[in-house]
């Protein structure tokens, strides 16, 4: 995202936004240890924040990153795709890729914690 911002000038510099927001679910949804997720109560009395407030809280972390592929998909086709005067299409590329690839690296990291780091 750096060389594309350093080598093709923005006309908007909101195109940097879903990046920013992919990465801030990233660590929304990567904070959350799998032990407190997987709790059979949903309230406890123990604790400030039940695992109702933890399942929410990893919703949101998904709802976010959804968002920001939404997002750059619509930076590609509204202002690259569909574009007839764009010549160069590669940083809607790039915007789109760099938003799927933190995507995934949220969703890799989610699913390969296991207990025994908890």
């Amino acid at each position: 995202m750096i060389s594309l911002i350093a080598e093709y000038q923005f006309e908007d510099a909101l195109y940097i936004l879903p990046g920013l927001f992919g990465t801030l679910s990233l660590i929304v949804v990567n904070m959350i240890p799998l032990s407190f997720v997987n709790q059979p109560h949903l309230y406890t009395d123990n604790t400030c924040c039940g695992s109702l407030m933890i399942k929410t809280c990893l919703l949101i972390g998904f709802m976010i990153s959804f968002g920001t592929i939404i997002g750059a998909c619509y930076i590609l086709f509204n202002d690259y795709i569909l574009d007839q005067e764009e010549q160069n299409k590669w940083p809607g590329y790039g915007i789109f890729l760099h938003n799927l690839f933190i995507f995934i690296a949220a969703v890799l990291l989610r699913c390969r914690k296991s207990y025994d780091n908890f």
